[in-house]
């Protein structure tokens, strides 16, 4: 039983060891430089992109939420696609171009389903689009943070306020 603890006990310390390295060699290795210009190339696209998405919350009507669908949502966030391909071809770490692909991947899926919305409300292809969005976006975030962390960089989400970037 003393031997299985104490080889518990190194594994645990290793384990510790090769966390601390591998935050160590995402610092010296200039990950953490790629995570901060990452951030810096993707904050005000991805700000927006969530705030055109808080402004259609607001939306009371069917008729608004048409227009406002056809004319400005979809127009942005295909705007919003363009710049995250963009963004792409600035970056050549794999690891941080297969989380950013979840980027793309979710704005792809926001914008089909949209299509699809508009062109019949009750199509269910469309609403099963938006909740993969939703999970595509949250992957991406949680995946973000995840190797952000990995090579040095703390990431503090804001909570965005609509009304204060409409001032």
């Amino acid at each position: 039983m003393g031997k299985k603890l104490a080889v518990i006990s190194l594994f645990t310390a290793l384990l510790f060891i090769f966390s601390g390295c591998s935050t160590l060699v995402g610092l010296f290795s200039g990950k953490s430089d790629t995570m901060m210009e990452y951030l810096e190339s993707t904050n005000d696209m991805d700000s927006a992109h969530l705030l055109l998405l808080m402004e259609e919350e607001t939306i009371l009507s069917e008729e608004e939420l048409l227009n406002f669908t056809e004319n400005k949502l979809l127009p942005g966030m295909r705007d919003f696609l363009n710049q995250a391909v963009d963004v792409r071809e600035q970056f050549d770490d794999e690891e941080l171009l297969e989380v950013h692909d979840l980027l793309i991947a979710s704005y792809e899926a926001l914008i089909e389903g949209n299509e699809l919305w508009l062109a019949d409300h009750e199509d269910e292809a469309a609403y099963q689009l938006m909740d993969e969005y939703v999970t595509l976006y949250d992957q991406y975030t949680n995946e973000l943070e995840a190797l952000a962390n990995e090579w040095g960089v703390t990431i503090t989400w804001e909570e965005l306020d609509l009304e204060a970037e409409s001032e």
